[in-house]
Order: structure tokens, then sequence, then C-alpha cells
């Protein structure tokens, strides 16, 4: 992020001399820039964090939280980093520093408690909407909501005065007031210190557009999610820690954003929110977070409902309404995006749908949220134009749907088949190894010599030739190019063998 933004102006005054802004601690910095290298070690990491004793015993200890439920004790750096991951240690790192930047100020409304407080509620609420959703970036959530309110830092250090005017009779600035003391709104200065720190853009992208309706600017899938469950955990830190009057409001944002974004129920929401207030004690002492006494969860949400139940009968009504045209849009827009992803004559997954899947896949073991191998079967009909050519093109397209169904029938539940184009398939096996991949495609070239199919004359047999390739490195640039090209050899020396075979590549 640059300074070219409308408050440009407006936010340099607090980010002048940046080498003396405040900053996670070196170790920390050092600890993160590691856990990004390809060839770091976990021996090379550990021996690098042990250099900080304090630091190290907090993360073995909040590596025994029930924040990850391990269900075994870590007595060491070097346990936590094999079970938890590097990118799980680094975020742990990066969150046990923050007590020590947390701004003090010299307001009697907020003496630094309070935005602890707000920002651990978005941390743990962000992290368990992200479990019960996605799964996909849970540590980033908790990342996310914990810095979601680190912009103040540079206000409390640089202009203090500043920093108390926001908290003049009120307990937390809104929007309005952010802008009439300081020009912008807290979340672009936040945005722009991460920035400085060299954290991920994801995190910038998703704080900056948290608290707006509309987040069809944002094209990264990564920082999309991350901004869906942030203005929802900020839902629910207005509901937690903000003004009583106000928690029918912040429930019913609350309910809305994580039935839109999110899918989930009110029960759902409401179990969530009960679930999570052990979490925020636990994790307040594990960072060292001294917060101010907060109402009982139950509590708070029996009162928002009652408040939410004071609407009148026409605002339900238009409430219904509106989600049942949010529900038929849903509907039309899941239609829509399975129509764009299926093959109309097979109803498998088209070309375009197989290039998503491989590289979510790949995108996956590039992050280590999978370990495990990853595999493809490129499939291409033996005399396929034979067929066409001597029964005509209605009896090749009965063999395509044939042979369609004959793979989708044989597959395994987590592996994904999709037609590549005219007789040539493709099939994703997510955890299959050299000895396994050649077994399925051995099962899949049996099953389709056995079927006989019907035709408009009267019945056939087809055979189909098989290559098969592993991905080697998910780090590369051309990760699924090169796994597609050594699967396409290996079925050219199928068919060069003779047919009817499988190779691998």
């Amino acid at each position: 992020m640059t300074l070219s933004t409308p408050h440009a102006p407006a936010l340099t005054p607090y980010l002048v001399d940046a080498e003396t802004l405040p900053s996670p601690p070196p170790i920390v910095m050092e600890i993160a820039k590691r856990a990004e290298s390809d060839d770091v070690t976990i021996p090379e990491l550990a021996a690098l964090i042990g250099k900080d004793a304090p630091l190290a015993a907090k993360l073995v200890r909040m590596s025994n939280s029930s924040m990850f439920n391990l269900g075994r004790e870590i007595t060491s750096i070097d346990r936590a980093l094999m079970l938890l991951g590097l990118k799980t240690v680094k975020m742990l790192a990066i969150s046990l520093s923050l007590r020590t930047l947390m701004p003090g100020g010299t307001s009697d409304v907020n003496d630094g408690s309070v935005t602890r407080r707000r920002s651990l509620v978005s941390a743990v609420v962000a992290r368990n909407l992200m479990e019960r959703t996605e799964r996909e970036y849970t540590d980033e959530a908790f990342l996310t909501g914990l810095l979601s309110n680190i912009g103040l830092i540079a206000i409390a250090d640089r202009r203090p005065d500043h920093y108390d005017a926001l908290f003049v009779e009120t307990a937390w600035p809104s929007a309005q007031r952010q802008h009439e003391v300081l020009g912008f709104g807290i979340n672009v200065l936040t945005a722009e210190l991460l920035d400085r720190w060299g954290m991920h853009p994801a995190f910038a992208t998703a704080i900056t557009h948290c608290d707006v309706d509309d987040l069809s600017a944002i094209t990264d899938p990564k920082s999309l999610t991350l901004a869906k469950v942030l203005r929802a955990a900020r839902a629910a830190e207005e509901l937690v820690c903000g003004v009583e009057n106000d928690a029918g409001t912040a429930l019913g944002r609350l309910f809305a954003l994580a039935e839109a974004d999110l899918g989930m129920s009110q029960d759902e929401v409401q179990e969530m929110l009960l679930e999570v207030e052990p979490v925020i004690a636990e994790t307040a002492d594990l960072l060292s977070f001294d917060l101010p006494c907060g109402s009982d969860h139950a509590m708070l949400v029996t009162q928002a409902m009652a408040s939410l139940q004071t609407f009148t009968v026409d605002m339900a009504a238009a409430a219904n309404q509106n989600q049942r045209q949010n529900e038929q849009l849903k509907a039309e827009n899941q239609a829509l995006t399975a129509t764009s992803r299926t093959d109309a004559l097979t109803g498998l997954l088209n070309r375009g749908a197989y290039d998503e899947e491989i590289a979510r896949h790949i995108a996956a073991r590039q992050r280590q949220a999978f370990n495990d191998h990853l595999a493809i079967l490129v499939i291409d009909l033996d005399r396929f134009k034979s067929v066409n050519d001597t029964h005509g093109h209605a009896a090749g397209d009965a063999v395509l749907r044939s042979v369609a169904h004959v793979l989708s029938q044989q597959v395994r539940t987590d592996e994904i088949v999709a037609r590549f184009g005219g007789e040539e398939f493709v099939v994703i096996l997510p955890h299959a190894n050299e000895n396994s991949l050649f077994l399925a495609g051995e099962r899949l070239r049996r099953a389709i010599e056995a079927t006989i199919i019907g035709i408009p004359s009267g019945t056939l047999q087809v055979t189909a030739s098989f290559g098969g390739a592993l991905l080697l490195d998910p780090a590369r640039a051309d990760a699924s190019e090169d796994m597609f090209h050594r699967a396409d050899a290996a079925l050219y020396a199928s068919k060069q063998g003779g047919r009817n075979r499988v190779t691998l590549g």
C-alpha cells in the first residue's frame, strides 16, 4: 500500500520517521521472516525462538491452550513447530508481541484495555467463524482480528491529543468521529502500518474493507474471505464490547452478515457467541492482556434478542422479504456458477472447473495446509474417431456420457473427475502416491473396458489409455502445467505401447 489514498495527506504526520514507529520486536520479525523461507528447518527456527526465553515459554503455553485442542501436551518449541506448523507459530509469535504495542493513551475512557478487549474479541470470534465455515485461514483470521485496531498505535504515539480526542464522550469512536478528529478512518492507518511491518497484503486489504458493505473491489480470494469473516467479527465485537442500548442492532447486523457471507444460521451464531466467551478469557491470560470486566455473553444475547423483537411487524415483514430475495438470488447465483463449471454433455466438471480445482489443491500444499501427495490421471478414449465415423456422432455422445458415468461411479469420494475436452478426461487424486495412482488407473481402465454401451445401432465397448503424474514441487510457479505435461507424456507412451494401458510419468 502507498500513500495514494484520498486521505494520504492526513496520514503523513502519523508515519514520518517510520523507523521510530512502534513495531514488533526484531526477534519476532526475524521469526516471521524465517518462517516464510523455503529452506528454513524446524531446528533452525526453534533455535531462533529459543533466543527469547520468555517468548518461547509463552509459545509453548499457548500451543497447549484450548485454541488448538491438540489432545497431547507440547513441551518444546520443536514439538510445537512440528504439530502446529511454521505458519501457525509465526502467527502466535506476532500475537504474543502485541501486548507491548497496544496504546495506553491518557484518556479516562480508554487506557488501552478497551482497545485490547475489542481486538481480542474480534480475533477469537474471527478464528471461530473461520473454523466453522472456510477452515482455510484460521490463523490468519485470528491475527487479522488482533491487528484490526493497531492503527491506534501510531495515533497514540505521534498525537496523544488526537488519540484522547477520539474518546471524548464516547466509549469507542464511530467512523464519523474518526474523520472529524483525524480526517481519515483508523482502518486506513492500520493497513499502512501493517504494510510497513512487511505483513502479507491480505491483512491490510481485509482490514481496509471490513467496515464497508460492498466487497466487490476485492479480487484476491484470501483477502475476500478474511474481510467477510472480519466484518462479522466486528459486529460481534460491537455486541460484546459496545453500548448496551445498541446490542440489538449489533446482533441484527451479526445475524445478517453471518448468513449472507458465511451461510450461518441464527442458532449457530448464538452458539458461537457462547462458545468464544471462555476462549477470550483464556487467550487474554495467555497474551497478558488485562481486560475490563465484560457482560456475561448469555445475558448479552438474551438482551439483544429482546431488543431485536421490538421491531415492528412491517420491519419484520420487510426483513423476511429481503431474506427471500437474498435466498432466491443466492440460488440463482449458485445455479449460474454450477452451469459455468459443468460440461453440458457429460455433467462432469469442465476444463475451467478443473483448472480451478487443481489450483486450489496446489495452493493448499503451498500453504502447508496439506502435506500429503497430489496426483492426476489423464484419460483418452482409444480410436474414438472411428466410433464417430462408423456409428455417427450420436453414438459418440453416448460413449462419452457412458464413460463419464463410469468414471463418476468409480472414483473415490475425495477424487475429482472432469472432462478436459473432446474424448479426454482428467481425474484429480488428492492423496495418491505412485503405487495407489497406478492402481487407481488400472481400476478405472478395467471399468471402462468392461462397460457395454448402448448406441442407436446396438451396443459397443471401448477402451482408454491412461497417463498419470504426481505433484513434485508445489512451490513451482508452473506446478499444475508441469504435472499435466508429465501425465500427458505418459498418456502418449500408453498410446505408443499399444493403448488400453496405464503409464506413469
